[in-house]
């Protein structure tokens, strides 16, 4: 009888022991895939990080990630964003993803980045990049998504940006209030996309833009509406563009303007008077247009360049 007691003793305390290391183990594999490691990252960012760091991942601090400031990723082969790949990267001021495949960024994947300054992401494969990726940004100044696919962007969640560059995307369209959060814009390009037209108002909300690249798209005409807001713009370029009128008093209250670019596009005629008005002007560029009255643009204290200059 003793032997047998024992017997379910030990027993007991087995399958006890059993329990616990299969609780152990299915709490461990609950928290790895509710809180990935610091391993757990694309190998290309892992390899960075560690250079930056200086140790493995397995023996980073919190506090250590919290310290990168900088991550240079371009042409390292990185694919698409993952919730993990900056996780922890709380303090990461400047972000080079340049010339690299990324096709897709997953929501939440740049959480911790809320710090982040200066985003370059251009010469990827990217179609979108919803606002639910973007508005992790509370800090952003300067975006750079140019050569890529994309066909929309919503940037209505970055208020504090200065410079914005898409070009060589997909974009067709863009709304009127496409930078109207961003008050302090001073630089957008915009250049060989397929914008058809500017809404009214596009500017209006835009007092600190001094250049502007709208070169190599569809655009028609130019007018008062779209342009109003550009206060201290100094180049505005909308060459290659299929631009045959150029509405009244389109270029009024653009006093600071001094390059401006209107070459390789059907103009035939423009109005004189409303270059003249522009005191600071010192450049413009009609090469390649079909203007028929040549002499009168001889005059005035800018200098005209024409196809046979």
């Amino acid at each position: 009888m003793t032997f047998f007691k024992n017997t379910k003793g030990v027993t007991k305390l087995f399958l006890a022991l059993a329990i616990a290391i299969v609780v152990v183990i299915a709490g461990f594999i609950y928290l790895k895939l509710l809180k990935p490691g610091n391993c757990d990252r694309q190998k290309p960012i892992l390899e960075a990080l560690q250079k930056e760091i200086g140790k493995t991942c397995k023996e980073w601090l919190p506090e250590e990630l919290e310290k990168v400031r900088t991550l240079r990723l371009a042409e390292k082969g990185v694919l698409d964003i993952t919730k993990n790949d900056f996780s922890g990267l709380t303090d990461l001021r400047y972000l080079d993803l340049n010339n690299n495949k990324i096709s897709k960024i997953e929501k939440g994947a740049f959480k911790s980045l809320k710090g982040l300054l200066f985003l370059y992401i251009s010469h990827n494969e990217l179609k979108q990049m919803p606002i639910s990726v973007l508005k992790d940004f509370n800090e952003l100044l300067l975006i750079n998504a140019s050569n890529n696919q994309l066909s929309a962007i919503d940037l209505t969640s970055l208020t504090k940006l200065k410079d914005i560059n898409l070009q060589s995307n997909q974009i067709k369209s863009l709304p009127a209030n496409f930078i109207h959060n961003s008050p302090g814009l001073r630089e957008l390009r915009l250049q060989k996309n397929s914008i058809s037209s500017l809404p009214d108002g596009f500017f209006a909300k835009s007092p600190e833009i001094f250049y502007v690249d709208l070169s190599d798209n569809q655009l028609t005409e130019l007018n008062r509406s779209a342009m109003e807001g550009l206060v201290k713009i100094q180049t505005l370029l909308v060459n290659d563009n299929k631009i045959h009128q150029i509405g009244p008093k389109t270029f009024d209250n653009l006093n600071n303007l001094i390059n401006l670019g209107l070459a390789g596009n059907n103009l035939d005629k423009i109005n004189i008077k409303q270059l003249d008005k522009l005191i600071n002007l010192k450049v413009v560029d009609l090469q390649d247009n079909p203007i028929k009255e040549k002499k009168i643009l001889k005059k005035g204290d800018y200098k005209i360049l024409l196809s046979n200059d």
